[in-house]
């Protein structure tokens, strides 16, 4: 992650990062990262698996972008599925 790649996020916006499970810290290191480069960033402690397990709605989407129309998109955890890196 770097300025390239960041170049088109909006710096308004507060990014939730998260793993799989807690056995992970990608999100840790990506939430530490985004905050280096200037953005409000927040770690979502124990991942989907914890989120799933208490209980909270989970929508996914194979298309990047696709769910921020969605009128309750703000309630729930965004899964944005890319192919590749």
């Amino acid at each position: 992650m770097n300025t390239e790649t960041v170049a088109r996020f909006d710096r308004s916006k507060v990014y939730v990062v998260y793993c799989d499970g807690i056995g992970c810290n990608a999100s840790t290191k990506g939430a530490y990262k985004l905050a280096l480069l200037g953005f409000r960033a927040k770690e979502l402690l124990g991942g989907l698996d914890w989120w799933r397990r208490d209980g909270h709605p989970v929508t996914v989407s194979h298309e990047l972008n696709s769910l921020y129309s969605h009128p309750r998109a703000r309630a729930r955890v965004r899964v944005g599925i890319r192919s590749g890196r």
